[in-house]
């Protein structure tokens, strides 16, 4: 189990991750990977990518002794979503994933994703995209929506926000009416008028 107060506690032996490259024409991409095992420098591991490879044939994975500071778990997994123009997203693309924006959303499912790295701009299936998000000191941000992660870690960071929101409206007395718990179940479904009501409140 990773250790809570080491972010790098995760990248043990075995361990499935994302690796950043520092060479040119492969920044801002994140690979694959599996970390074989630590090197004698405490800051550092070899890994093993799993859409690269060292030979010609494609039949040996590249490995590399890399900084920890290249490494990240793999992201969450994400639901279905519908992107949205200007949203920041990963495209996978030549073996990896490439940060880029999204600068049109056409039919289909399809989107056209514009990178700054390369001034490329390339349509993409929904299938091929996921939110972009940055491991920061243990942790991803933007953070789990609340249909991806624990319920109940989400409900910590969706009544913070509820609680925000109604005090800058005045109307914290209503908060509770935002969440339930029952049967175990967290329920959200007033949701959507505690948005009327701070918009109302707001405007």
């Amino acid at each position: 189990m990773a250790d809570l107060n080491d972010p790098n506690s995760c990248f043990k032996k075995g361990a499935e991750v994302e690796i950043s490259s520092n060479d040119d024409g492969f920044r801002g991409a994140w690979y694959p990977g599996t970390v074989i095992r630590p090197t004698r420098s405490e800051n550092k591991v070899l890994v093993e990518y799993k859409t690269l490879t060292a030979d010609e044939a494609g039949k040996k994975p590249l490995r590399e002794t890399l900084d920890l500071v290249q490494l990240r778990p793999p992201p969450p997994r994400e639901r279905k979503r519908n992107f949205k123009f200007s949203e920041e997203v990963d495209a996978h693309h030549n073996d990896g994933w490439w940060e880029g924006v999204v600068t049109e959303v056409l039919d289909n499912g399809r989107y056209s994703v514009f990178f700054r790295g390369t001034r490329e701009q390339i349509e993409f299936g929904e299938e091929q995209l996921r939110l972009h998000r940055e491991w920061v000191n243990g942790k991803w941000s933007p953070p789990l929506e609340e249909s991806e992660g624990n319920p109940k870690v989400s409900l910590v960071a969706l009544i913070k926000k509820v609680d925000r929101d109604v005090f800058l409206c005045e109307n914290a007395a209503k908060a509770n009416e935002i969440c339930k718990h029952e049967k175990g179940i967290i329920k959200v479904s007033l949701l959507v008028r505690l948005k009327r009501l701070t918009a109302k409140s707001c405007g």
